[in-house]
């Protein structure tokens, strides 16, 4: 933790070891700032004040499972006067912790044999979108009682199992943005309607062949000044709706091929030169003879030898760019005499 206006940091070692993803939020309430864990086996409390920090790993023990890098939960996650609610990623149940007293409550949603991906609160109902299911559960705290809207009645097996989705509230209608799908969908919340936005963003998708599944989704789906703003991998983009589901403008949020060029050889030479830190290029982004290519024509002093390496490297093995910063390092020792 380090404090910007009195530039003071404070290291706290966790009790338990947790090499995946520990959490994935935070929520803020009065002077506690509250770690939502992913896989890690407790709540986590910071106070803001005096740096307290505390564990709460009772609540936790009922979402355990035998494999600890699964997550126990992911963005099911909403707040309610003093109350935290989290959604169980892997059955239909409820954890609702109370930042006050640090109590807790584990209550049922159905009987459905899911868990959740997703949730939005608005005011009176919880809305969860279901893990690896085309569903949105509707659910009253109070009674228990529960709606099922189904959004991907045909989907096969294989698509259903890609299955995880946004929700944003905008009053009258639940907007769903798919988080490997293009499809955007809304519920309206009076009649249960489905829609699926006439909105063609990209080559149209089939939902029932899973070889033409890409990366085409929305991750990031947030309501802000009336406006939904929801971030595509697809495209490196920050699309913007109205509620009432029209698109309104893109920016792309990525740099072109040149400047990203350039960008990555001032890094890798600085790197060289200063530190000899290893560097590994993006090879899912940019093919190595994309990269040789950049290398040849550009300043760097270890031009020469990286024309030679276009027949010894495979970029499909994922390793690239660890060989090409052996052969490197090996060069530039033999050239400048470094020991």
């Amino acid at each position: 933790m380090f404090n910007v206006k009195k530039n003071r940091a404070v290291k706290y070692v966790l009790k338990q070891e947790c090499p995946f993803a520990k959490f994935d939020q935070t929520i803020r309430y009065k002077n506690s700032l509250f770690l939502k864990p992913k896989c890690y086996p407790a709540i986590v409390r910071i106070n803001l004040d005096s740096y307290e920090i505390t564990e709460f790993h009772t609540c936790i023990k009922e979402f355990e499972n035998d494999k600890p890098q699964n997550a126990k939960f992911v963005w099911a996650t909403a707040t309610r006067d003093n109350f935290l609610y989290m959604a169980s990623l892997n059955d239909s149940r409820m954890l609702i912790f109370d930042m006050d007293s640090y109590e807790f409550e584990v209550k049922s949603i159905g009987e459905y044999n899911f868990g959740f991906f997703s949730m939005c609160f608005d005011g009176e109902f919880f809305w969860l979108s279901a893990w690896k299911k085309g569903f949105i559960i509707k659910w009253e705290e109070q009674t228990g009682q529960c709606w099922e809207f189904e959004y991907y009645p045909n989907a096969s097996s294989d698509i259903q199992a890609l299955i995880g989705a946004d929700l944003v509230d905008t009053g009258e209608k639940i907007f769903i943005f798919q988080r490997n799908f293009q499809d955007i969908y809304t519920l309206d919340k009076s009649s249960g309607i489905i829609n699926k936005l006439p909105v063609s963003l990209y080559r149209n998708i089939s939902t029932n062949k899973l070889s033409e599944v890409k990366q085409t989704g929305y991750w990031y789906a947030r309501l802000f000044n009336k406006e939904i703003m929801a971030f595509s991998p697809y495209d490196y983009s920050l699309r913007i709706f109205d509620i009432q589901g029209n698109e309104k403008n893109i920016y792309p949020c990525k740099m072109n091929k040149e400047g990203l060029f350039d960008l990555e050889r001032r890094t890798i030479e600085a790197c060289y030169v200063r530190e000899a830190l290893p560097y590994y290029i993006n090879e899912g982004s940019i093919g190595i003879s994309e990269y040789i290519d950049y290398a040849i024509n550009s300043d760097s002093y270890f031009k020469k030898e990286i024309i030679s390496y276009e027949k010894n490297m495979s970029y499909m093995d994922g390793l690239s760019g660890a060989n090409i910063h052996q052969r490197i390092i090996k060069s530039v020792v033999e050239e400048r005499g470094y020991k």
